[in-house]
Order: C-alpha cells, then structure tokens, then sequence
C-alpha cells in the first residue's frame, strides 16, 4: 500500500504505538488505524523489546505500508512514547495504547474539530471494554463538543472524572506540545506526570462527545499494572502537580489538587500499606511516600506566608492554609509516623 508521501507533513498526523508483548491484540490495533478515514498519517510503531511475537509483526506490517515506521529499542515504561514523538514529522500527534483501537473516522473528527476550533488539542470520548469488547459502562464527563481554556483544563484534572483529562491516548495534539514536554521516564504514571504541563501549555482545547475510541481493560498491560513499589509513582505523579502549580503561583487551583493528594496517600494505606507492611515492597513504598509528603507539605508550608499581592487571588486563603498546615501534617502523623 503506497499512499502517504512523506516529503510533505502539513496537515500530516503521527500516530504512535508504544509497543510490549502484546501479540494478541496487535493486528486489531494496527488495522484499525491503517483503516483511518483520514489518510494522511504516519504511524510510528515502537517495539520496547517485546519477548513475544510483536517484533516479528511489526516488521511484516511495515513490508506492506509505507506509512509504517519501525523502530525496535530495549525494555522500558515510558521511554517508547519519547522515542515516537523525537521521530514524528507530522503537523498533529496521537497515542493509541497496543491492546486499544480506535474508530474509522476517528482522526478526521479530531482533525475538523481542532482546525475549526483553532485549538491546540482535543479529546474525544471512549468506551472502556473487556477483552471480548463488551462494553463496560464506565461514565464520562464530555456530554457535548465544548471549547475550554487552559486554566479550566487545570481545574477538570481534580474531578471525580478527571482522568479523561490525564489519558495521553483520546486525543490529538498540536506537534509542538509533545515535543516540549517529554514523559518522565522514572515514572509508571508518565501521562499523570505531565498532564498539567501539557494543558497549561494550550491556548484552547476542544472537547467531543464522540466515542471513538476504544480502550481494553486487561490484566498484564503495562500501562494498567499498578502493583508494589509501583503504587507509589502514581502518588508522586500528584506530588510533581502540587509542585508545578506552586511554583508557577497557581494557589487557587491548589486546594482541589491538594485534598486529591490527600486521597490518594489514604488510598495507600488502605489499599496496600496495611496489608503489606511486614513484606520489604511495602516498607519501600511507605519510606517512599512519607518522603513524599515531607517534600510536599515543605512546599505546600510556603502557601502560609504569601505576600500580599496573591492574597486577592486566592478564592479561600483560610480553607487552603487548614489543609496545609494541618490536615496534611496530620494524615503524615497517624499515617506514617505513628
């Protein structure tokens, strides 16, 4: 198949898979973006040393799309989606995870909706389905096509729904934003790491309601696997947000962000900690976390002495210096100091 000249990227989307032992589901991933109704695409296909079969499929796919760009690197998390975006030339960019696919139209829809919106993202909706495609029923928070700002990008990431938001995966994006924000790579949750980044950086963002894509709950998938010393980068993913909004003075969105953080440690120690503290995983993780929120509640400590050209600013001085001063150094105290 010989349809994309790759002299000329404008208006051109990359599509980039980030790929691990997932052989089973490759060919419904791949033929479903290869299917697209938007032709111009390149799809950047990043093997991260698979030890199964998805090598060997990668390169046969290539031998018959021209489209198709192969690239086979040794094991790591997040580093493969790095490795694609350092490759793509197109205008716009996406992610579809290996095990996923996607709809026929979903990338003309995108396409239309962020040239017609003049936005620097837009993200769609999804179905999450099990590994037969039955639909799951899980609920989402974009009921209509609405165009949003930055900071009320922001404050969506603390919603009960707000992983639409933090999912790298149900959009497309304007090259330059992933270019100049790299996944972290000592971190299992990358997207949750840069989020905030991503966002702050958009002038606009475009939100559809259209299902189009569709995202496979799996046991095994890296991206899902959140099991022992692990746990713990998804709260330090929390952690590098809080961070970022103090030192870039966003003190009114730190009140949502910082009872999120709270949650999360009760997540931990509830869900992990308490079951696990005599086994040297958990101990890890609790040395870890107290870390953690030593280093947040330092920071989280500097919202108490303002100066006085913020103050007008902060819708709720006195809710946000409670949480901070005490109901964090509380939680640290009977959660992990005794």
């Amino acid at each position: 198949m010989r349809i994309y000249d790759n002299r000329d990227n404008s208006d051109c989307i990359s599509i980039i898979v980030a790929v691990y032992n997932a052989e089973q589901y490759l060919e419904r991933c791949i033929e479903s973006i290869r299917n697209q109704t938007y032709r111009k695409i390149e799809i950047i296909l990043v093997d991260d040393g698979s030890t199964d079969n998805s090598g060997k499929i990668l390169d046969d796919y290539k031998k018959i799309d021209s489209r198709i760009k192969v690239i086979h690197k040794e094991n790591g998390v997040n580093d493969p989606v790095n490795v694609g975006v350092s490759l793509a030339t197109g205008e716009y960019i996406a992610i579809v995870d290996d095990d996923d696919y996607i709809a026929p139209e979903m990338y003309a829809r995108l396409y239309e909706t962020i040239i017609a919106d003049g936005s620097d993202m837009v993200i769609c909706n999804c179905t999450y389905v099990d590994e037969e495609e039955n639909d799951l029923n899980i609920p989402s928070p974009l009921k209509k096509h609405e165009c949003i700002t930055s900071k009320e990008g922001l404050k969506r990431l603390s919603l009960p729904m707000g992983s639409y938001y933090v999912t790298m995966w149900n959009r497309l994006y304007k090259n330059s934003l992933l270019k100049s924000t790299p996944i972290p790579t000592d971190c299992l949750y990358g997207d949750n790491c840069v989020a905030h980044e991503i966002i702050d950086k958009c002038s606009k963002i475009s939100l559809i309601s259209d299902v189009l894509y569709f995202y496979t709950q799996r046991e095994g998938s890296q991206s899902r696997i959140a099991r022992g010393y692990k746990y713990f980068d998804n709260v330090e993913s929390y952690v590098r947000r809080v961070e970022y909004y103090i030192n870039n003075e966003y003190f009114d969105l730190l009140h949502d962000s910082v009872q999120q953080l709270i949650e999360i440690y009760c997540q931990i120690r509830r869900r992990y900690i308490t079951k696990e503290r005599n086994k040297i995983g958990g101990l890890k993780i609790a040395r870890k976390t107290k870390k953690a929120v030593k280093r947040i509640v330092s920071y989280c400590k500097g919202i108490g002495i303002i100066d006085r050209r913020y103050e007008a600013s902060i819708s709720d001085l006195s809710i946000i210096k409670c949480i901070i001063t005490d109901k964090i150094e509380h939680l640290v105290k009977r959660m992990f100091i005794g």
